[in-house]
């Protein structure tokens, strides 16, 4: 029949993930695991969150809901980094995320994140693998590893070297629209 238009998803070619292009509000499914992480009820302990605040929150070991630079020191270092690069780290993230998750107009003296207002640091340079409200889109992950990882459920260090390289168009034009003071 002329003018019929079937298209054809993820979901065609790797059954059990259904309708990868649709954002989920508080479940991160993928190929392998198309019912998110359901080890220890991670999915049902974490449902009141969006999948963008389930991501930072292993930064937030005392779930108060607020990442102080030091935990983000502590989980950067729990995840095996060096001091100076944790340092580095707490010094980039808090230093540019921290004023769009405050809940005032007053800039936090602390630095602190608020995990209820991290939608808000959505930037131009991601992957667009959170939208603007922070849910998750399954298809816009799997399409990094379609386009970057070469056949392979991995990525090397030369793959996110690629990747960085196509994003730095935007993150330059990213940086200059950030800057609040």
């Amino acid at each position: 029949m002329p003018g019929l238009y079937i298209p054809i998803t993820l979901s065609i070619i790797t059954p059990g993930l259904i309708f990868p292009g649709t954002a989920r509000a508080n479940l991160a499914p993928s190929c392998e695991y198309p019912y998110g992480t359901t080890t220890n009820s991670w999915s049902t302990q974490h449902a009141h969150q969006t999948v963008l605040q389930q991501h930072c929150a292993f930064f937030d070991p005392d779930n108060d809901g607020i990442i102080w630079p030091l935990d983000t020191f502590n989980g950067f270092h729990a995840l095996g980094y060096n001091t100076l690069l944790c340092l580095l780290a707490v010094f980039i993230i808090h230093a540019n995320f921290s004023c769009p998750t405050s809940p005032s107009w007053i800039p936090d003296p602390w630095f602190r994140l608020y995990l209820k207002n991290i939608h808000r640091d959505k930037h131009g340079s991601d992957t667009g693998t959170y939208d603007n409200e922070g849910r998750y889109v399954p298809q816009k992950f799997e399409d990094i590893f379609t386009k970057y990882a070469q056949g392979r459920n991995y990525l090397t260090i030369w793959d996110l070297k690629k990747y960085c390289h196509r994003a730095e168009v935007h993150r330059r034009s990213d940086w200059m629209g950030r800057c609040y003071f």
